[in-house]
């Protein structure tokens, strides 16, 4: 028989059909991702009623949340299902781990009580210190016991680290002293007063001299330290008057405690608020040239500047950059009132980066810079893990994104990815010669305190920087082997105030990275 034919021989032919049953029909599962990780289906082709078996693998930073179903009508548990009669599509979301956190721990001296809110938190989390005093004593001042932070204000950032700070409190004075006014060419009512039982001072008095300006009480004849309500003494003090002349001209020199020649024009500033002005000298005559500085406190930024003579009448100003402006001093005393408001400039980029955060300034200038942008168009994600690719692509925009000879060889580095280039610049200088055995770069893990130094200390070298020998720096940290790959790095970084330990002992270097740490250390290597 031959394609269901044959030729009938001479007799009687019997034949038997046979059937089989067909092949079970199958369908497709398709799995989706959501960027931060990957999934898989096992078998990924099945008939209906086969289980199938869902596997995910998270990237670093992230851990598996759930599934989705996209399309096909199934019931996931466990990671399995039972497959359709139909093709499914299902999606692996993975969320990211929630941030370490560090504890702070507040000591005292027995003399009062301190605490610290929150007391366990995140790195670049803001900690707020309070401090109660014992009967008969005061608060004075707070030491960092262990951990690398800056107490301002009663506040700090809390770094990668925990952190011990101890409360200093000291006895109120037990007793008054007298404060004796001299006049010093004037005259005062009293001329003496007693301090407060914490060595204070309730109220200063004013005095009084004929074409003399009162510049306030100090500490000696000339210069000394200012006194104020909020001085404290322990003991009988003297202080002095200090006076600017105001009368008619004579001839320029001066003195601000009396004696000499006295000067012929004055250069007030008003107190202003949320910054300063300084000049470089409160004196000058007719014709000279006046420099001010200004300085904005920090999340703030100059409105107004305005000079004016003794009719009121606005000076002309000129502005030299970095906060210098000058003006030609007229034939009369001139006054100056800055205004200071807030600066916004970090809400054109992001609206999680406060004023007050240590890696403020930093961001500013990676964002201004095109060093880096948010993870989305308003946040910056300060304290979200910073990853090895996110590294290597900031320092290459810092370098000015040069183009590389070559693409990247490393395995898991796809051409398209928008770190390739920066990779293969990397290898081509020498910042980085990936992971394991050199055929992968790892570009979604964290990247650690030591790969950290190293790539920006390479950087540096590659652009002409950096330590290029032997170094005379004594090596603090228990826990940083000079011989190892990052030890030169580390040395550098710490005598060029890009970083320093994690303790006074301790440097950390296995410790991973935020987006904020990592764009300080960057921004600090460019000073």
């Amino acid at each position: 028989i031959a394609g269901n034919k044959f030729t009938m021989p001479s007799s009687d032919v019997t034949v038997k059909a046979i059937f089989e049953a067909d092949a079970p029909t199958t369908y497709t599962v398709t799995v989706q991702n959501d960027g931060n990780g990957t999934a898989s289906a096992s078998p990924a082709t099945a008939a209906a009623g086969t289980e199938i078996t869902l596997s995910t693998t998270a990237n670093s930073g992230y851990h598996f949340k759930e599934w989705q179903v996209v399309s096909g009508t199934v019931s996931i548990a466990g990671n399995k299902f039972t497959m359709p009669s139909s093709d499914v599509t299902v999606k692996a979301i993975f969320e990211e781990n929630a941030p370490e956190t560090y504890t702070v721990t507040v000591q005292n001296d027995g003399n009062g009580s301190g605490t610290a809110t929150p007391a366990t938190a995140a790195a670049g989390t803001e900690i707020t210190l309070s401090a109660t005093a014992n009967s008969g004593y005061h608060f004075k001042e707070w030491q960092v016991v262990s951990g690398t932070v800056t107490i301002t204000d009663n506040k700090f950032t809390m770094p990668a680290s925990n952190v011990t700070v101890k409360a200093i409190f000291e006895e109120n004075a037990p007793e008054t002293y007298t404060v004796s006014f001299d006049a010093n060419g004037g005259s005062v009512t009293p001329e003496r007063a007693e301090t407060n039982s914490e060595g204070k001072l309730d109220s200063l008095p004013t005095p009084t001299r004929s074409d003399y300006a009162f510049n306030g009480w100090y500490t000696a004849v000339s210069g000394g330290t200012k006194i104020t309500t909020s001085t404290v003494f322990s003991e009988n003090t003297t202080v002095y008057a200090h006076w600017t002349y105001t009368g008619g001209s004579s001839g320029g020199g001066g003195s601000s405690g009396g004696g000499g020649a006295a000067l012929t024009k004055t250069v007030t500033i008003k107190d202003s608020a949320n910054g300063k002005v300084t000049v470089d000298s409160a004196y000058a005559d007719e014709g000279d040239t006046v420099t001010l500085i200004v300085e904005p406190d920090k999340g703030y930024t100059l409105e107004t500047l305005i000079v004016t003579d003794k009719n009121g009448d606005e000076l002309k100003l000129k502005d030299k950059g970095n906060g210098k402006y000058t003006f030609t001093m007229p034939a009369s005393k001139v006054t100056i009132k800055a205004t200071f408001m807030e600066d916004n400039s970090m809400l054109n980029f992001f609206v999680d980066v406060p004023a007050d955060a240590y890696y403020y300034d930093a961001v500013l200038w990676a964002a201004e810079n095109g060093i880096t942008g948010g993870v989305d168009d308003t946040h910056f994600a300060p304290n979200a893990p910073c990853t090895r690719a996110q590294i290597v692509t900031f320092l290459w925009r810092a370098a000015g994104c040069p183009e590389p000879e070559n693409v990247s060889s490393f395995a898991d580095v796809s051409a398209d990815a928008y770190y390739a280039k920066a990779m293969a610049w990397a290898v081509e200088n020498g910042i980085t010669t990936g992971t394991g055995d050199g055929t992968t770069f790892s570009p979604n893990a964290t990247c650690t305190r030591a790969q950290a130094m190293t790539f920006i200390y390479r950087s540096e070298q590659a652009q002409g920087g950096g330590m290029q020998g032997a170094w005379m720096f004594q090596n603090p940290f228990s826990d940083v082997d000079l011989e190892n790959y990052y030890g030169e790095a580390v040395m550098w970084a710490v005598a060029n105030g890009v970083t320093g330990g994690t303790t006074a002992t301790t440097f950390s270097p296995n410790n991973g990275c935020t987006r904020a740490q990592i764009v300080t250390f960057l921004f600090r290597s460019t000073k």
